[in-house]
């Protein structure tokens, strides 16, 4: 089975994105008092460094079963798109 270069890294691509954005909103806490010219929503501090390492490994994981299951098994995204439930 050959493994589809350009699909692979367009699933890490989107499956990194939507990571990220499950990651950006945990640990966030708000500013209570934010000084004049602050967002009130603005978090106190990010943590953007740590939450894009962690999508990447998490990505890294997901894109690693993808390969698995297209080496081993021959399942790819498109056979299961249109395959359906």
């Amino acid at each position: 089975m050959e493994i589809n270069i350009a699909g692979t890294i367009l699933f890490c691509v989107m499956t990194w994105w939507l990571v990220l954005l499950m990651v950006l909103p945990v640990g966030i806490q708000r500013e209570t008092h934010p000084g004049k010219g602050h967002d009130a929503g603005a978090p106190k501090k990010a943590n953007i460094k740590i939450k894009l390492l962690v999508t990447t490994l998490i990505t890294f994981c997901i894109t690693g079963i993808y390969l698995f299951l297209q080496l081993r098994y021959g399942i790819s995204i498109h056979q299961l798109i249109v395959a359906g439930p």
